[in-house]
C-alpha cells in the first residue's frame, strides 16, 4: 500500500479511504494467562508502593524532601501510559496507572498547596 499527501484542494477518492480504513492497526493480541497474571502481578508491586509515600506525606503534612519536578514528569508519565494502555488494550497498564494516578495525584497536590502557602521551596 502507497500512501502520499493531498495537494491543496485535492479531495480523498475512495479508494484513499479504503487504504486508510484498511491501515488502521489491529487490537493488541491477548497475552497467555501466565503472562497476563505476572503483567497484572507486576502492576500491583508497583502501584501499591505509591500508597505509603501518599500516606505519609497526608499525616504528616510534610512535602519539603519531594521533588515537584520529579512528581511533575511522574504523573505526566503515569497519564501517557494510561492512554497508551487505553489505546493498546493492555489491562495492566490501564488498571496500573489509573490507580497510581490517585497517590500521585494527592502527594503533588501537597506539595503544590505547600509551595503556594510558603512553607516549602521551589528550588
Amino acid at each position: 500500500m502507497r500512501h502520499r499527501l493531498l495537494r491543496e484542494g485535492e479531495n480523498a477518492s475512495e479508494e484513499t479511504a479504503s487504504e486508510t480504513i484498511r491501515s488502521v492497526p489491529a487490537p493488541a493480541m491477548t497475552q497467555p494467562l501466565p503472562v497476563t497474571l505476572l503483567g497484572y502481578g507486576a502492576a500491583t508491586l508497583t502501584t501499591l508502593s505509591f500508597f505509603p509515600q501518599a500516606i505519609k506525606t497526608v499525616r504528616s503534612g510534610d512535602t519539603r524532601g519531594i521533588s515537584l519536578r520529579m512528581y511533575l514528569l511522574f504523573t505526566l508519565g503515569i497519564t501517557a501510559w494510561g492512554i497508551y494502555g487505553l489505546i493498546t488494550g493492555d489491562g495492566p497498564l490501564i488498571v496500573a496507572n489509573a490507580l497510581t494516578l490517585v497517590p500521585a495525584l494527592v502527594v503533588l497536590e501537597r506539595k503544590v498547596q505547600s509551595l503556594r502557602r510558603g512553607d516549602d521551596r521551589l528550588w
